[in-house]
């Protein structure tokens, strides 16, 4: 099975979980009316098991146009240093 999800921000582990419920539910393990319950209980014991990480590969990152703007960043942020010979 192919999962395509998007978010502005994951916790760690997430995918995996959301991957190992809706494998569960497909193989009759929990029922799809199930998810409202899982999601209100916010308990992770109520969801499924964890989907194995073999398979799961980011595919893309996006970024709001503005972030990528140099004028966006702060003039006055301090810029992380590297000893000489260390390239960041």
């Amino acid at each position: 099975a192919i999962f395509h999800v998007r978010a502005d921000r994951f916790l760690h582990h997430m995918v995996r979980n959301m991957v190992g419920t809706l494998v569960e539910i497909g193989q009759g393990s929990q029922g799809p009316d199930e998810i409202p319950a899982i999601l209100a209980a916010m308990s992770r014991s109520r969801a499924g098991g964890m989907a194995p990480p073999e398979g799961l590969f980011l595919e893309e990152v996006r970024y709001p146009a503005h972030v990528l703007d140099p004028a966006w960043r702060d003039p006055d942020a301090p810029v992380a240093a590297h000893p000489e010979g260390d390239d960041p």
